[in-house]
């Protein structure tokens, strides 16, 4: 992801978030409930594998997908901290007012895109969704409070790249 910014202080949380719009039938690895996290819905009972010793009975918890159909997905994102931006160890605060052209990497992710389906890019100021419990809420620990920084962007000077693979569906 690259953008050409302007900010009105010296820093920002910026975001950006890969959507893949289109209404389907997706792995949840949203909701974390007694029954169901990061993907796996607990179906009951267990399975047991290979000879049990004293550190592990090799008896593991049965699972299948959790899934839950909705119009988007959030395929990967990327975040950083805008005075990070040449280095993620050393600070280097911007001039407000100034363009700064500010390119990271989003986390890696395999993803099939379907026939139909529209990819969104959202650009956010701060990250407080992986905060949030399955309700909503978070506490004072682990809401990110943001720097209340003005971004505006140059669209023009605006690119993502992504390594696309085309071929015969995964199935």
């Amino acid at each position: 992801m690259s953008l050409r910014l302007k900010l009105d202080k010296p820093t920002a949380n910026l975001g950006v978030l890969l959507v893949d719009y289109g209404t389907d039938t997706r792995i949840n690895y949203r909701e974390t409930t007694t029954t169901a996290s990061q993907g796996l819905m607990f179906i009951g009972g267990e399975s047991c594998v290979g000879q049990s010793t004293a550190d592990d009975d090799g008896c593991y918890l049965r699972a299948g997908h959790n899934t839950a159909t909705s119009g988007f997905h959030v395929v990967t994102r990327g975040i950083l901290d805008a005075q990070n931006h040449k280095s993620l160890s050393r600070q280097a605060p911007l001039t407000p007012g100034k363009s700064y052209q500010i390119t990271w990497k989003m986390l890696p992710q395999d993803y099939e895109f379907k026939a139909g389906h529209r990819l969104g890019l959202v650009l956010t100021g701060a990250n407080d969704d992986f905060n949030l419990d399955v309700t909503g809420n978070g506490s004072e620990t682990d809401v990110e409070p943001g720097t209340g920084a003005k971004v505006t962007i140059d669209l023009a000077g605006t690119s993502i790249a992504l390594p696309l693979v085309t071929g015969t569906p995964i199935k």
